[in-house]
C-alpha cells in the first residue's frame, strides 16, 4: 500500500496566537506541539521564523541566580580595581609634576 502524500498546513492565527502565549509562559518545546497538533520541528521552525524563544529554562538568558550573585560580586570587584588603578595613576601623575 503506498503512502499517501504529506499536505501542508497553514498555520491559523489561533494556532500562532497559542504558540506566542505558550512560548511566553515558557511552556515545554516538547508541550506545545501536542496542544497545536502538529510536530515539534514543525513548531520550533515556526518559532524560529517569528523570532520567539522555545527555551523553557528558568530566568534571564537562562543564568540561575547563584551565577548571577557571583558575576555582581566580579563587577563590584573590578570596579574597585579600577579605582585603585586611577588613584595610582593620579599618585603618580602628582609626583612627576
Amino acid at each position: 500500500m503506498a503512502k499517501k502524500p504529506r499536505t501542508r498546513r497553514i498555520w491559523t492565527a489561533e494556532q500562532v496566537r497559542i504558540l506566542k502565549k505558550m512560548a511566553r509562559q515558557r511552556k515545554r518545546a516538547s508541550q506545545i506541539p501536542k496542544r497545536l497538533k502538529r510536530s515539534e520541528g514543525a513548531t520550533r521552525q515556526k518559532a524560529f521564523s517569528m523570532g520567539l524563544s522555545l527555551d523553557a529554562r528558568v530566568g534571564r538568558n537562562a543564568i540561575s541566580p547563584a551565577h548571577q550573585v557571583n558575576v555582581r560580586c566580579d563587577r563590584e570587584a573590578d570596579k574597585v580595581k579600577v579605582n585603585r588603578r586611577r588613584a595610582l595613576v593620579r599618585t603618580l601623575a602628582e609626583i612627576d609634576a
